[in-house]
């Protein structure tokens, strides 16, 4: 195939388009008027979806880069030029970055034993930031230290050839595009490692990196947030309440179909429901505006397009809304009428006849690298204690989970956190933030809590085999694991799992949960009786 042919067809895959849809409700984003009618597409000229580079930059064979993350990156090392920082925050730079290059040691080993441990998220951050942007990543190496990659071209090339972690000759960049198997790899944990945008491999998720840098170094400021608000329905017996985590990646195309965020939420649509809580995540940095001031993140990946059809709807403080210092989630979400229930507050309590449900805000005071832990403070925590001692059933909702994914080992200190505050483990706890479905058993670390894992609402994932004994059974931990393949995939759909949501419909002491995929068939049900 001739050189110039090659290079056509990377342009074209480079301008696939990216697509945002409206959702029926109408909203006004500020600068951008009204958006409306589900039928029509629209792009709004302030959209940051569109705003990516369409040419194929330093090693990343025709992946699109979002132009808004290199044009942020440059507006903050500008402000690094003008502003002393001090020791302290250099420190903590230096500190980040040294975490960062531990992670890349996951990466290197899971190449070689694909059962390894997982992977952290930011695991590729290094990566991205010392290739893609010579002239940025020089300004960073000189203004903040940045260390260089310690996972070489060929390991990245074979993260994309190869689902064995196994060899490949060294080729062209534009020979290396053909070779890509667009069904990519899973690590242990089932995240995907292919072209797929929001996989493993998408270079937008170091736009995550470069507003959480500046939230570090104080470039960015930690938005103001209502104090903790409670909602009182104790008058309803019952109540349904739809359940979604990790939805904000906005609508794109994701092979041939809609992307998984628009299937889940005409889905929500048909089920009659009172309330609707997210459950946190909006992609890729939750971000207010862009560098000159336009709609950011927050309002074309999530705020607009909310529309599940509730007359009320809550919305959860997470890790990618904190990397912009929460001020999309404040500014945009909690300003829209949709949310006026929680009155700016990240922080809130539903008040029903026979139960309590608490959201909690584990991202606004987690002091671990990219707030990937959860955390509670103690204003929080004497609210969750207040609401603890109203002698009702207690259900917790919060972004970061309370086990790991397979259910054998608590997450501290969060879980430990809510323990002390509450004085006892909550009768019903569902989180988010891993993207996977999963209800555990009693056999589980969760103990007598009822346990669930409901961030599966649009990150492309595929089957994480922790999940799993050697026989193929679930482990015993795990009483449901949401590993339904795509029927009649495309090519990069071949090792995915259907994303979806929950719907809880609580009558008295008893909870009836279902999960449904995001064509919205019925998946699980069970029936909780908490008497």
């Amino acid at each position: 195939m001739s050189s110039l042919f090659r290079s056509i067809l990377i342009s074209l895959f480079c301008l696939l388009p990216l697509s945002v849809q409206a959702a029926d409700e109408q909203d006004t984003i500020p600068g951008c008027g009204s958006v409306q009618s589900s039928a029509a597409q629209y792009q709004c000229p302030d959209d940051p979806a569109k705003d990516r580079d369409t040419g194929v930059k330093g090693r990343f064979y025709g992946m699109s880069v979002p132009r808004e993350h290199v044009r942020y990156l440059n507006e903050l090392l500008d402000w690094v030029d003008r502003t002393e920082l001090s020791d302290q925050q250099y420190q903590a730079v230096r500190q980040f970055w040294a975490e960062l290059g531990e992670r890349e040691k996951d990466v290197l080993a899971m190449l070689n034993e694909p059962t390894s441990e997982t992977p952290e998220d930011g695991s590729l951050l290094l990566y991205f930031l010392n290739h893609y942007d010579a002239i940025m990543s020089e300004r960073m190496k000189r203004n903040l230290g940045l260390p260089d990659s310690s996972i070489s071209v060929y390991d990245f090339e074979r993260l994309m050839t190869s689902s064995h972690g196994g060899k490949s000759d060294k080729k062209t960049d534009d020979e290396m595009l053909f070779d890509i198997p667009l069904e990519g790899m899973l690590d242990s944990g089932g995240n995907l490692y292919n072209l797929t945008r929001y996989a493993q491999l998408d270079p937008g998720w170091s736009t995550s990196l470069a507003y959480y840098l500046g939230y570090r170094v104080g470039h960015i400021k930690l938005a103001p947030v209502g104090e903790p608000v409670t909602v009182d329905f104790s008058d309803r017996d019952e109540m349904s309440i739809l359940v979604v985590g990790d939805w904000g990646t906005g609508y794109w195309h994701d092979g041939g179909r809609p992307s998984p965020a628009q299937q889940v939420m005409l889905s929500m649509q048909k089920h009659p429901a009172d309330i609707t809580i997210h459950l946190g995540d909006e992609y890729y940095a939750g971000t207010r505006e862009t560098v000159d001031g336009k709609p950011g993140e927050e309002a074309f990946n999530f705020t607009s397009i909310w529309n599940p059809g509730t007359p009320y709807s809550f919305a959860l403080g997470s890790n990618h809304g904190m990397y912009d210092g929460e001020n999309g989630l404040r500014y945009i979400t909690l300003d829209s009428s949709k949310f006026a229930s929680q009155k700016q507050a990240t922080t809130f309590a539903i008040l029903l006849k026979e139960w309590v449900i608490v959201g909690l805000d584990t991202a606004r005071y987690d002091p671990s690298d990219l707030f990937l832990k959860g955390a509670l403070n103690e204003e929080q925590g004497r609210f969750l204690q207040e609401m603890g001692q109203s002698g009702k059933k207690v259900m917790v909702v919060t972004h970061h989970n309370g086990l790991s994914l397979d259910g054998k080992t608590q997450n501290n200190p969060l879980w430990n956190q809510v323990r002390e505050y509450l004085g006892r483990d909550p009768d019903y706890w569902i989180w988010a933030h891993i993207h996977q479905g999963a209800v555990y058993s009693d056999q589980s670390a969760a103990g007598t809590t009822a346990a669930r894992c409901w961030g599966h609402g649009a990150i492309p994932v595929g089957r994480a085999s922790v999940m799993y004994q050697s026989d193929g059974s679930l482990v015993p931990e795990v009483a449901y694991y949401s590993d339904t393949p795509y029927p009649d995939p495309d090519r990069e759909q071949k090792l995915r799992i259907l994303n979806g949501y929950g719907l809880l419909k609580f009558s008295g002491h008893s909870v009836t949960e279902q999960m449904y995929d995001q064509h919205g068939s019925l998946q699980w049900q069970d029936t909780l009786n908490f008497d």
